[in-house]
């Protein structure tokens, strides 16, 4: 049995990037406890860049046309 792949950096306005400061956890599986991946940590400014890049695409229309 192989290893799952797991994304390990932030996805912000669509591009995969690592946190601005560099932080990391670790996820760790819950059947077996060990750990599974080491992964980007979002931080202030991490939060800051999504949610301008949420607001944009809000703003631009492109997820404010969409319907549910």
């Amino acid at each position: 049995m192989s290893t799952p792949t797991v994304p390990t950096e932030l996805l912000v306005a669509g591009e995969p990037r690592a946190a601005k400061d560099g932080d990391t956890f670790t996820v760790s599986s819950p059947a077996t406890g060990e750990a599974i991946a080491e992964v980007s940590k979002a931080g202030p400014e991490d939060l800051d860049a999504a949610l301008t890049a949420a607001h944009g695409a809000f703003e631009s229309g492109e997820w404010s046309s969409v319907s549910a």
